[in-house]
């Protein structure tokens, strides 16, 4: 899946170009993106809903053999970074995706999918690939109605399948729907080993399949709650008000307030009307995964970091529930660190970050109140 082809050897590519619907190829909404560590930030066109200045599929190509043309500049992408090219999707779009995340281990290959993710991608059809990473999927669909979107699979605070980690993978498996208004990566690994066939598939709409799925998760989440008990041998009434000790929690480090890329957040699931900003962090660290990547600093599934600003402090609502709370949190995470680092001494004439100013915050804050509040434990981090 890894091209290290053409005139730069140290530029390694994720694509299989001829695996690619043609459907797909005929848009001309695609783009250019890199892969590390803060996740896939586009190179070209630099907004990743610049639809109007989208790339045809035969630009994508010359770019991807010859980066040299000028499109993107070189001397951004480093040795442990890979290409990767994507598709823009507009609101207006019929176009959406559903993102399998975390479902595949890839020392395993594709054997290592849970059987029922299998059976779900089944009875879709059409074009389901592998992620960049390996540890993913995503099936490509087209919405046929014109009054109907696709049903939302994930809440906030939650992990959606109830399958522990595949494989070597630690974080749980999840599901979730994407619509108008981002990019997606593009990989041509198609799911399940080389179809010839696949060009000429016509992508489907998966809403049939994705109103049964968010049927069955609701159903399973139901029946769990009603027999889990929580630490005080109480029975509680959902999986959010326990916070399952069976999750895979990220290392929390409490002196420098960040989140490290594996271990546990090692402390107790405690009851209180009042948490503290260590208590959110860690909790909101270890139940949710947006949370999670978004306090890590990571806006690749976001148009700017205005718009994962909101994204995050949407989170804090629902953990915090309390505006002074939230500030005092979210300038904890590295998001926040986003706005405020400067790296060279010009950057000094810039003006304040933009958090620290105060329309910006208030509006931010005030606009983004619509969660309900969480009802659960906190988990109290160990010094």
């Amino acid at each position: 899946m890894v091209d290290n082809s053409g005139s730069h050897g140290g530029w390694g590519r994720i694509w299989q170009k001829e695996s690619i619907p043609t459907e797909l190829k005929n848009q001309d909404q695609w783009l250019i993106a890199k892969m590390g560590d803060n996740g896939k930030p586009p190179l070209y066109p630099r907004s990743p809903t610049a639809t109007e200045r989208g790339l045809t599929f035969g630009d994508v190509i010359k770019i991807m053999e010859d980066p040299d043309l000028g499109f993107i500049h070189t001397d951004r992408i480093s040795d442990t970074e890979k290409v990767i090219i994507g598709i823009m999707i507009d609101p207006d779009d019929d176009y959406y995706f559903i993102d399998w995340d975390d479902v595949r281990d890839p020392s395993q290959g594709d054997t290592s999918v849970p059987e029922r993710v299998v059976e779900w991608i089944n009875e879709i059809g059409g074009y389901t690939e592998v992620s960049p990473s390996g540890t993913g999927l995503k099936t490509i669909c087209r919405n046929t109605s014109e009054t109907e979107s696709p049903p939302p699979l994930a809440e906030p605070g939650r992990d959606n399948l109830d399958q522990q980690p595949i494989g070597a993978l630690t974080e749980n498996p999840t599901v979730d729907v994407y619509t108008g208004g981002q990019y997606t990566s593009i990989t041509g690994h198609v799911f399940g080993g080389s179809d010839s066939d696949v060009e000429s598939k016509r992508l489907t709409d998966a809403r049939p399949t994705l109103s049964d799925i968010a049927d069955e998760l609701q159903q399973s989440l139901t029946a769990e709650s009603s027999t889990v008990s929580g630490n005080s041998g109480q029975e509680e009434s959902t999986l959010a008000d326990i916070g399952r000790e069976s999750i895979r929690r990220k290392g929390y480090d409490q002196d420098r307030a960040t989140v490290a890329k594996s271990g546990w957040i090692e402390g107790d699931w405690i009851e209180t009307s009042d948490p503290t900003v260590d208590q959110i962090i860690a909790t909101g660290c270890a139940l949710d995964k947006k949370f999670r990547y978004l306090w890590n600093g990571n806006v690749s599934r976001y148009n700017s970091v205005s718009e994962a600003d909101h994204a995050l402090v949407s989170r804090l609502w629902y953990y915090a529930d309390d505006r002074e709370l939230v500030d005092d949190v979210f300038q904890q995470s590295e998001l926040y660190g986003i706005r405020t680092r400067r790296l060279g001494i010009s950057d000094w004439s810039k003006p304040d970050p933009k958090w620290d100013v105060d329309s910006y915050k208030k509006s931010t804050i005030q606009s983004t109140n619509d969660n309900k509040g969480y009802q659960g434990r906190y988990l109290n981090p160990k010094d």
